[in-house]
């Protein structure tokens, strides 16, 4: 019977994309040490799952980010970077002298720092005219 299920862990690749054959097999023991202790109602700790439920939480701590919910500030930005070709030093630039008002203010930093994370849909390193064409130098010391 554990043979019948080790070889359907293996054929089942896709659910466990990018794991080892040995990781996977430690999963399944947890899985089944698990449900016999459900069985049996007695409460087992299992420090990989302990492990992985602090990573998860883990990657869910930090600031949110500035952008928000500002549709229309990231709407603008899109429009003026990706169709007219402005760089994003620009597009604040002119939000600042032009006094548009959007729920949020962000710098050309941030801004840069966004289309590197690829937090804009339509925006990405590309579509910046020094950024696509520049590669970065390793120093050897």
């Amino acid at each position: 019977m554990a043979t019948a299920h080790l070889k359907e862990i293996n054929n089942s690749k896709r659910q466990f994309t990018g794991l080892t054959f040995q990781t996977v097999i430690i999963f399944f023991f947890a899985e089944l040490i698990i449900r016999i202790c459900k069985h049996i109602n007695k409460t087992v700790y299992l420090p990989d799952a302990g492990q992985r439920k602090h990573n998860e939480s883990a990657a869910n701590k930090g600031r949110g980010l500035k952008i928000g919910y500002d549709h229309k500030l990231a709407k603008y930005i899109e429009n003026k970077i990706k169709k007219e070709k402005w760089s994003p030093d620009v597009v604040i630039g002119r939000i600042n002298i032009e006094n548009l008002t959007f729920k949020t203010t962000i710098c050309t930093k941030t801004l840069y720092n966004y289309i590197d994370k690829d937090i804009f849909a339509e925006i990405s390193n590309k579509d910046l005219w020094v950024k696509k064409a520049v590669k970065k130098e390793i120093i050897k010391k």
